[in-house]
């Protein structure tokens, strides 16, 4: 983006606020996945629509894909490399797999993943900054990140959130990214949650 929306204060705290949600995403994932899950932030910045086709060039992704509605009104997408969504959750459902159609249960379980990772974002985030938030049922999208955004998902004047997470479990390295698509509206109402939650340290 040509104007820079986010100073650098504000940067880290939106970091440290996905930070907190991740690590109790992190806590519910390793009780269902029986292992110890690392999940990180490593960095939060603001990008145009045209942007993040550039940044997710790939072949195969998955996509759990969540509306928000409330104050916190946007649109969550968790992309994930598709081969890396197998590992985890064959690595998480392991003997469950056995007598059920792979396909359907593959898909229930990252639905699942995608609630638990951006309900928890959302929810933390949304409340520190006080902004009422609710999130939708998650549905899935798969195949080219060139196909990844048809239909009406992004609109020209939409702004990404691009949330860069780091997903390992104990077996497992595997990176993805959250996109949180804001409008102009929604992303002053953000704006003003940072304003509001800084005011209590003046």
């Amino acid at each position: 983006m040509s104007d820079r929306f986010l100073n650098d204060l504000e940067e880290d705290i939106l970091i440290e606020m996905f930070n907190i949600g991740m690590g109790k995403a992190a806590h519910a994932l390793s009780i269902i996945a029986k292992q110890d899950v690392d999940v990180s932030v490593p960095a939060v910045q603001l990008i145009d629509a045209e942007t993040v086709f550039s940044d997710i060039r790939s072949d195969e992704i998955c996509c759990v894909i969540q509306k928000v509605k409330g104050e916190f009104d946007s649109v969550s997408v968790l992309i994930i490399p598709q081969r890396g969504s197998y590992e985890i959750v064959s690595k998480m459902l392991g003997s469950f797999l056995k007598g059920i159609p792979p396909s359907e249960l593959y898909q229930d379980a990252m639905r699942e993943i995608g609630n638990i990772l951006i309900n928890t974002c959302v929810g933390t985030v949304a409340n520190s900054l006080n902004l009422t938030s609710y999130v939708e049922l998650p549905f899935l999208q798969f195949g080219s990140s060139d196909h990844l955004f048809d239909g009406n998902l992004l609109k020209k004047d939409d702004v990404i959130l691009n949330v860069g997470i780091h997903i390992v479990l104990s077996e497992s390295n595997v990176s993805g990214k959250v996109f949180f698509i804001f409008g102009p509206i929604s992303l002053a109402q953000l704006q003003r949650g940072l304003n509001g939650y800084l005011k209590q340290f003046r």
